[in-house]
């Protein structure tokens, strides 16, 4: 599957190869594991899902939306899981990608991905819009926390792509900005 170039959001350095780590199964949360490096498709005029995401939650947004940026070009033979369904999910955790028991879902009876399993098979796991809305509250299987369209990189993905800095980028406005204007227009009255 070929991927859109995808955005990687950082407050600090870019990436490196140094500070990424490798997946593994969190037993404790189950849905995300720890490590592996999150991307999410790029948009010029609104940064990414994860921006958009970040502003509609008011979440770790930086100071005067100034956003910093690496776009990542993936290359065409990457191997990449897409998720675009519920259908896709199960058919996933049910194909032997799946592990269950304490902490592996969010809901008894329900799988988790088994994502060091699936990084001896796969590059990266993109989940869709449109999957993102259809695992979100599903049940059993559930990928609840992921929260938007993504990308999860299980290996270190710039040894098979270009990697860009876009430097800092402005995308948002300030939503909480709602006392000012209202000051401003009392006073046009």
């Amino acid at each position: 599957m070929s991927l859109p170039d995808q955005l990687w959001i950082a407050r600090r350095t870019p990436p490196n190869r140094q500070s990424f780590n490798q997946v593994v199964n969190d037993y404790g949360f189950g849905v995300k594991p720890k490590g592996g490096l999150w991307t999410s498709t790029y948009s010029p005029e609104t940064g990414s899902g994860w921006v958009e995401w970040c502003l509609g939650e008011q979440y770790n947004v930086p100071a005067g939306y100034r956003w910093r940026a690496w776009l990542f070009k993936p290359p065409a033979d990457s191997l990449v899981l897409e998720i675009d369904t519920y259908a896709d999910l199960k058919r996933v955790l049910e194909g032997g990608f799946g592990i269950s028991g304490p902490g592996s879902s969010l809901h008894a009876g329900g799988m988790g991905l088994d994502f060091e399993r699936l990084a001896q098979h796969y590059d990266a796991i993109h989940l869709s819009e449109r999957g993102q809305w259809e695992t979100r509250l599903s049940h059993p299987h559930s990928l609840y926390g992921w929260d938007c369209e993504s990308t999860l990189w299980l290996h270190w993905p710039w040894a098979y792509g270009e990697i860009i800095g876009l430097g800092v980028h402005t995308w948002g406005k300030p939503v909480h900005d709602t006392r000012h204007r209202l000051r401003r227009a009392r006073r046009d009255l």
